[in-house]
């Protein structure tokens, strides 16, 4: 119905793989977060039981 040279706002695929890409650096920001977090014994670390806790400090 709709054809690419009718209707230029029509990207196809590059929407998606705009998408993927965004949530690829999503995840990879939030992952880097989280071991920074780990590492510098932030909110997210001290949420954690003190078991886990004594866990991580050995790790780093």
């Amino acid at each position: 119905m709709w054809e690419q040279e009718t209707c230029p706002s029509f990207h196809g695929g590059d929407q998606l793989k705009n998408k993927k890409l965004l949530i690829t650096v999503f995840v990879i920001v939030v992952i880097i977060a989280g071991l920074l977090d780990l590492m510098f014994k932030g909110l997210f670390y001290q949420m954690l039981p003190e078991s886990i806790q004594s866990i991580v400090s050995n790790i780093f």
